[in-house]
């Protein structure tokens, strides 16, 4: 959380203060996504096997276990970033829309991982995934050489 209260001492120091809906809404956004990063490293979810993925070279495996995570957490506090570009936007505050931006918070997962790799299949096979933790997911399947 820290690392985070530099983000509503930025926005104080661009003038968004002014602005206590902006502020608030960093607020939100800072208290959501550290909640959801909490919420994916206590995860004791096991990552699920089936015969579509476990078929999958080793490389294609990464990207889509990296991706299903990135759409997770991206779901997992969506909601408080779209609301925290909107405010930007709405007050045209380039400084702090650049800034988060740059920090990665209004990203999408990145279809680019998805390259060669059946969408449709991904999307059942995720249907049921949670928010998990990565690092506990690498450990359980082969996803290194």
């Amino acid at each position: 959380m820290r690392h985070y209260k530099v983000l509503i001492l930025l926005a104080l120091l661009t003038g968004c203060s002014s602005e206590v809906d902006t502020e608030k809404r960093i607020t939100n956004w800072v208290q959501k996504s550290d909640q959801c990063v909490a919420d994916a490293r206590a995860s004791e979810f096991s990552f699920p096997s089936d015969e579509w993925f476990d078929a999958l070279p080793l490389e294609q495996k990464r990207n889509v276990v990296v991706y299903i995570y990135q759409e997770r957490l991206t779901n997992c506090f969506g909601p408080e970033a779209q609301s925290l570009k909107t405010a930007l936007e709405k007050h045209d505050n380039q400084t702090l829309l650049e800034f988060f931006d740059g920090y990665g918070a209004f990203e999408e997962p990145d279809e680019s991982r998805l390259e060669g790799v059946n969408k449709e299949k991904v999307a059942i096979f995720s249907k049921n995934i949670p928010l998990f933790n990565l690092g506990k997911v690498g450990q359980e399947i082969p996803l290194h050489d």
